[in-house]
């Protein structure tokens, strides 16, 4: 499973061609599938906002590293705690 942001830069290769598939298509970004992800993105960020939750967008190493370490994250952020207050804001991030 990808996150949605990632699933939208670099869709994976078509399983048919997967195995004789050429390094000249690596890193090929689909319009198409940028502009879906972005609004998906975009959607669910909106709904958790509306809701009260955190829909705000972190990198995903610290994101985890929080969840991972705090006991009942899940249920926290679900009750409208700021559990990933201390992460790094996704936006910080630049593609390389």
């Amino acid at each position: 499973m990808r996150p949605i942001h990632c699933r939208g830069w670099f869709p994976l290769p078509d399983r048919q061609n997967e195995v004789g598939s050429s390094s000249e298509d690596a890193g090929t970004i689909d319009a198409h599938a940028h502009t879906v992800g972005q609004g998906a993105e975009n959607g669910l960020a909106s709904e958790l906002d509306e809701r009260g939750l955190d829909g705000n967008r972190y990198e995903l190493n610290s994101a985890l590293a929080v969840a991972f370490d705090t006991p009942n994250a899940a249920e926290l952020w679900a009750n409208g705690e700021p559990v990933f207050e201390r992460c790094k804001p996704h936006d910080t991030i630049r593609a390389t």
